[in-house]
């Protein structure tokens, strides 16, 4: 029995390890899927219907995207995943013209109080799409690969070290599950029962933790700030699988009724296909004395009402990046509000913050904490972003330092 055993364990860890593997393929060449399907998306939105009328605006008008993007998860694919290296998959969709247009044909006709066009009309517009295939490749890399991605030559980058780079793409990705969990937290696994209870597990919350955590990135952006975004893809079959293995694990009961299941997926489906993180380099220049944080005795009053900041952008490029400009704007105007709160001594946020990195930090994080609450687009493509903090946090984050 003993000698049965020095052949058999070994081998059901090789099985168990090549399953694991089997997983992680399968969750890469997924990802490069969807991050396929985005780009088609992106493609199709900027199209023009008219001098003033975008696809992106018809569907905005017509409450059409969830059907485009049903329509474009059913995009044919081109040949097999195409792996660059053992950390990089890519996937090559299309969607024949056609198809689209008859998907917004149909939602002219279903919506005709509010679409921006009649029916006929936009066939007789987009009448060159019966020759027009939309084509797209998806990629999808490992957390470690995009650790290696390098930013463009210029900006604050230039200055920042190869470890603090790698750290900040790390932490964007941690920021991004950590998201991903916020998002979890309302989804209802049961009637009446929010995840956000079941989490309340630690092994629950472990097991999710370590799922989101190992998703693949599908895009990392360098900005001139010294700041870095990581998106990862969350599968949506994946991740309602995640769920429910993780309540499961835990003896946690969650029902086998297919209605059930199905309403599950469906609070999942859509809502957590990608998730960008954000954070900034946590490097300093040791060019100046570190100067101590004189905090007043009580709470300041503007802790009591919750911080609210716009940005704008004109349009230029896809709806997506019009809106990312006018996130960083009202990004920008938030560091700018705190930096103006008062301390003490007549002191404010940003002077303690210019003479002590621990408090610069502090606003950093800050930033990646604020939560966009409104994104509005204007029929001339431009975008406003609207985020919101709480100062409560700021404070808290303040009154920890040495």
């Amino acid at each position: 029995m003993k000698l049965l055993l020095k052949y058999i364990l070994p081998c059901m860890t090789l099985l168990i390890a090549a399953a694991s593997l089997a997983d992680r393929v399968q969750s890469q060449i997924t990802a490069a899927a969807s991050n396929a399907v985005e780009k088609l998306a992106a493609d199709v939105l900027d199209e023009q219907i008219g001098v003033d009328l975008t696809v992106a605006d018809f569907v905005h008008d017509t409450t059409s995207l969830d059907a485009l993007m049903y329509l474009l998860r059913q995009s044919q694919q081109i040949g097999g995943p195409r792996w660059l290296d053992d950390q990089t998959c890519q996937v090559k969709l299309a969607m024949e013209g056609p198809r689209v247009l008859e998907m917004l044909r149909q939602a002219a006709e279903l919506n005709v109080n509010t679409t921006p066009i009649p029916s006929q009309a936009l066939v007789k517009r987009l009448k060159d799409w019966k020759d027009r295939t939309f084509v797209a490749t998806g990629t999808a890399i490992t957390l470690r690969a995009a650790q290696e991605l390098r930013p463009p030559a210029s900006g604050a980058w230039d200055q920042i070290p190869e470890a603090a780079r790698k750290d900040a793409v790390v932490a964007a990705a941690r920021n991004a599950s950590d998201k991903a969990m916020e998002d979890l937290k309302s989804i209802e696994y049961q009637p009446g029962q929010a995840l956000s209870s079941a989490l309340g597990n630690q092994a629950v919350q472990q097991k999710l933790q370590t799922y989101l955590s190992d998703r693949p990135v599908t895009s990392v952006h360098f900005s001139n700030d010294g700041s870095v975004e990581t998106t990862l893809a969350m599968g949506e079959d994946d991740l309602v699988g995640a769920v429910i293995d993780a309540l499961r694990s835990s003896s946690i009961e969650i029902s086998n009724d297919p209605d059930q299941l199905k309403r599950l997926h469906d609070q999942i489906d859509g809502k957590l296909n990608a998730v960008t993180g954000r954070a900034k380099a946590g490097f300093t220049l040791q060019s100046r004395p570190v100067a101590a944080v004189m905090l007043p005795g009580t709470p300041p009053e503007w802790i009591k009402n919750p911080i609210t900041v716009g940005g704008s952008a004109s349009a230029g490029g896809n709806r997506l990046k019009t809106a990312r400009i006018a996130e960083d704007q009202a990004l920008a105007a938030l560091l700018k509000h705190m930096e103006s709160l008062p301390l003490n001594n007549n002191r404010t946020v940003g002077e303690w913050a210019s003479q002590n990195a621990s408090v610069r930090h502090v606003l950093d994080q800050m930033l990646i904490r604020a939560k966009v609450t409104r994104i509005e687009y204007a029929p001339d493509g431009s975008a406003a972003v609207k985020v919101t903090l709480d100062p409560r946090d700021l404070w808290d984050e303040l009154q920890e330092l040495p």
